[in-house]
């Protein structure tokens, strides 16, 4: 097995798990993927996958409707979604 469709079935696997860029370069990284194949299979990723529909889901499956209303609960889930590997500008997007 090529390490490009290694790297390609492995970001796939962790966008499913609900994890986003930064977390998947990260385990990568940690499977031993070249920085060049790595980001290549992240390149090709980034125009399959829609990371802020991805983000919405992981929201959602964590806090279903439960919209952040005082400055800790929001705090709480950028922390959240920080932690899953979702970029700032998309947590800003996505929380307003």
């Amino acid at each position: 097995q090529s390490d490009m469709r290694f790297a390609e079935m492995l970001c796939r696997s962790k966008v499913s798990l609900g994890y986003g860029p930064r977390v998947i370069r990260q385990f990568l990284k940690q499977a031993g993927v070249s920085e060049a194949v790595s980001s290549e299979a992240l390149c090709q990723l980034a125009c399959e996958v829609d990371w802020l529909a991805e983000l919405s889901r992981v929201w959602h499956k964590k806090y279903g409707k439960k919209q952040a209303v005082l400055p800790h609960e929001r705090q709480k889930q950028w922390q959240f979604l920080s932690y899953r590997g979702f970029t700032e500008a998309c947590i800003k997007q996505f929380l307003g």
